[in-house]
């Protein structure tokens, strides 16, 4: 009997103490609740101002909030929500779904403003992006776990109705990028697009030594296309529709093998052409509509450069010796590193985005391979940061902006949030689902799925993060952020489908069709820039054709940002052009001297423009000039205005 009880004693270095092990795990699951409370706080504290419909600006009521969406998060965080998860993912998804309802019948004015409705709309949204987090990290299984980090495309479209859709999808996308195509005047910088195709058209490619030399790929392309089919506004936007079309055919490819659901890759496109704004890039006569899909496509080209296993290469049955599908695909990803860096600079977001996701990569696999990509991407960024800061590359002037920015006080450009988050639902909505999306980078879905959520949050939130603070106000317009676009729809679509899974299986598709049912909302209420009237899209020929046929020799000109396609200037008026500075550097006595001077002329300025010239010298035109378009007369887009000395000499008597 004692030797029973001696051999039952253990050593204490021999045995894990229950009661320690348990503490240990009660402690760490504590600290966890405790730093989940911390950042659901920092949470709304920090972004509560980015929501349409937004808390009040009060202090006292952000700080409140912000401790209730603490406690909130450390609440869901703890193993009593896990455990009764299942009976709260009804009632909050119906709660998350009443929230869109009432954000959209706000955005569309369905309803009046009042308390309630802005409390449910702006206040919780953050609250329930929280909640939903939880909910997503603790349910959402994937399928299989893919261990190539893509998922094959031949399955993903074997449904005929599947095959259908995108059929029907890809040509309404035509519809929406065709139509009216060539409707509007060339406007914005388009002018000089098309004047540098037309020059490489009649001079080759030594014109632009002394023209548009920005983006000559581009400019190359439409020249080739006026070859074929003459100069026209229809031509030169052309290859920008074509290149739309593109988009939609890699979406489709690059999302099925990435989420693994044909039907996310083909909602993906249609939801982003909803957007008026996304939209007309892939009918203006400029560099964008290349960027995007090349962009989307060099992502995942370097996605697969990192992730692909190493096979050997064949051609025509025969193995090609010293090459397999790794180096083809570092070949390219080069190829498609060089091509971004010409079409924009901003492209090059791409570089600090996958050096953290070889990092994460690196830090979770710890295979060799990944260790010497993490090298070679750290001996690369020594030599781009050279490139960069020591010989100044244009390509990669955004990192010394942001440098720059970071040492001196700059202005926060909030704008951009409302460009990445206003697509496919409403910002509000937007926001809360991708707080929601978050929860599937700890949920129990397979590595592809979380790598391509890393990489997408991580262009987002590094995209945001050099737009909204660290870039100077030049980069204020949503094109400089289009490419980003589809990744936030694509988690979007992504996370509203895994959600209706929790729901049904069944139905789960029909959340997507939710998402296109809003978007399309969206379009009608915006789809009149596109096809009617642009504000930024004037009716230069009338104008101009009205200045020419007025115009009399000895008449001076005083104009700025003339579209030469349809007029020059110089040739009209020779010498007496007056080029109006920008930036309101026109003083009101300049000007004076200037038409006194003269004694007759036109005046001509674009109205969306007007931020160019100071409000006593407009004063001054509307006042005592003879107005031909704009103000009184009509709403082109263009003013043009005429004076002479009996104008002139009235002004002068009545002084």
């Amino acid at each position: 009997m004692a030797k029973h009880s001696k051999d039952k004693i253990k050593s204490p270095t021999n045995r894990r103490n229950p009661v320690t092990g348990a503490g240990y795990k009660s402690l760490i699951q504590w600290s966890k609740s405790i730093l989940y409370g911390f950042l659901g706080a920092a949470l709304f504290y920090v972004f509560n101002h980015v929501l349409l419909f937004s808390p009040p600006p009060d202090q006292e009521y952000v700080i409140t909030f912000s401790i209730i969406s603490g406690v909130l998060a450390f609440i869901c965080s703890t193993r009593l929500f896990q455990q009764n998860v299942d009976k709260i993912i009804y009632p909050a998804l119906g709660l998350i779904l009443v929230q869109v309802l009432v954000t959209i019948a706000l955005t569309y004015s369905w309803i009046s403003a009042n308390g309630f409705w802005l409390f449910l709309s702006g206040t919780m949204a953050i609250p329930l992006g929280i909640v939903w987090y939880f909910i997503l990290k603790y349910k959402v299984v994937s399928e299989p776990v893919n261990t190539d980090f893509v998922f094959p495309i031949k399955s993903l479209f074997q449904d005929i109705y599947l095959r259908i859709i995108s059929i029907v999808v890809f040509l309404i996308c035509g519809v929406l990028i065709f139509y009216r195509l060539g409707f509007y005047d060339i406007w914005e910088d388009e002018n000089s697009v098309i004047n540098a195709a037309i020059g490489i058209q009649q001079h080759g490619m030594a014109y632009l030594q002394d023209g548009y030399e920005r983006v000559w790929i581009h400019s190359l392309l439409i020249s080739w296309v006026f070859d074929l089919f003459g100069v026209s506004e229809f031509t030169g936007r052309l290859p920008s529709a074509v290149f739309g079309l593109i988009f939609v055919l890699i979406c489709y490819y690059v999302y099925s093998r990435w989420y693994g659901k044909g039907l996310i890759a083909v909602m993906i496109p249609i939801v982003c052409l909803m957007n008026d704004r996304f939209l007309i890039l892939f009918r203006y006569m400029r560099m964008y509509a290349l960027l995007i899909p090349i962009f989307l496509l060099g992502v995942y080209i370097l996605y697969r450069t990192i992730t692909i296993k190493n096979k050997e290469v064949f051609f025509r049955g025969h193995r090609i010796r010293f090459l397999n599908n790794k180096i083809l695909y570092i070949a390219l990803s080069v190829v498609m590193l060089l091509l971004l860096a010409h079409l924009q600079k901003l492209s090059m977001i791409i570089l600090p985005v996958f050096f953290i996701f070889i990092s994460i990569l690196v830090w979770y696999l710890k295979t060799k391979e990944l260790k010497y990509f993490l090298l070679v991407a750290i001996g690369v960024g020594i030599i781009l940061a050279f490139l960069s800061f020591g010989l100044e590359l244009h390509s990669l002037r955004m990192f010394r902006q942001v440098a720059s920015a970071m040492l001196t006080k700059h202005s926060v450009y909030g704008d951009y949030y409302r460009y990445i988050l206003d697509n496919g639902l409403p910002v509000n909505s937007t926001m809360m689902t991708m707080i929601g999306g978050m929860g599937l980078l700890r949920a129990r879905v397979s590595r592809s799925i979380k790598s391509i959520l890393v990489i997408s949050y991580l262009l987002i939130g590094i995209s945001l993060l050099f737009m909204v603070y660290l870039i100077a106000s030049e980069g204020l317009d949503y094109r400089y952020i289009a490419h980003i676009v589809p990744f936030v729809v694509g988690i979007l679509l992504f996370v509203w489908y895994q959600s209706g899974r929790l729901v049904s299986s069944k139905t789960a598709s029909l959340w997507l069709f939710f998402i296109l049912i809003v978007s399309f909302l969206s379009f009608k209420e915006d789809y009149k820039r596109v096809y009617v009237k642009h504000p930024w899209a004037p009716s230069y020929s009338i104008v101009y054709k009205t200045l020419k046929d007025k115009y009399r020799r000895g008449d001076a000109l005083f104009a700025q940002n003339v579209k030469t396609y349809y007029l020059d200037p110089v040739q009209l008026a020779g010498n007496l052009y007056h080029k109006v500075p920008g930036r309101k550097e026109y003083t009101l006595e300049q000007f004076k001297q200037d038409i006194t001077f003269a004694q007759r002329g036109w005046v001509m300025w674009d109205k969306h423009k007007i931020y160019h010239w100071r409000e006593d010298v407009i004063t001054y035109i509307y006042q005592n000039f003879k107005p031909y378009h704009g103000g009184p007369i009509d709403d082109l887009g263009v003013e043009l205005w005429y004076f002479d000395e009996k104008i002139l000499n009235k002004k002068q008597s009545e002084e």
